[in-house]
């Protein structure tokens, strides 16, 4: 009966020992979430990277040249990390540098596209399947300067995006 009770007891401790070291705090919002546990760790967690998710609010109806911004940096796996900043649908970057930036929009009977903008200038777009209906993803490297503002604004027609944090995001991060 006593290596049963050992056997738990050295269990639970492994159990508290492994939680408490899973994520690398980045900011006030969520953690960055190291996915590898302890070891696939998180290289440099003060280098600029934003992962922002959508706020859940379900099926949302956007109008043309409507800045998307039902974005929340609380959602489940959303963080900004390294001075990355991001207010009303836009994310600012700290530092020069080629950053990787990319979109998931999950579309719900649409015909119109969600063009992603640098500073107000075009860079790439994601658009929905012939059917109107399921995910697009777009992504890129850029070379972007301190201050430069990355937002995603509704292109030729109204549009019905699904809102929720799995099914549309969108980030940066510099490489």
């Amino acid at each position: 009966m006593a290596t049963v009770e050992m056997k738990l007891v050295l269990i639970f401790a492994l159990l508290v020992y492994t939680t408490g070291k899973q994520s690398v705090s980045a900011t006030s919002c969520n953690p960055i979430v190291n996915v590898y546990g302890n070891q696939g760790g998180i290289q440099d967690p003060n280098k600029p990277s934003a992962h922002i998710e959508a706020a859940n609010k379900g099926p949302m109806t956007y109008q043309d040249n409507h800045v998307i911004k039902d974005w929340s940096v609380n959602a489940p796996f959303s963080h900004l990390a390294g001075g990355m900043k991001y207010q009303g649908g836009k994310l600012t970057v700290p530092t020069h540098g080629r950053y990787y930036i990319y979109a998931q929009l999950y579309y719900r009977g649409s015909s119109g596209r969600v063009y992603v903008y640098v500073n107000n200038n075009f860079i790439t777009m994601t658009q929905p399947p012939i059917s109107g209906y399921g995910i697009s993803y777009a992504g890129g490297v850029f070379n972007l300067k301190a201050g430069d503002v990355i937002m995603f604004k509704v292109y030729g027609s109204t549009i019905k995006i699904l809102m929720w944090s799995y099914h549309s995001y969108f980030g940066a991060f510099l490489i």
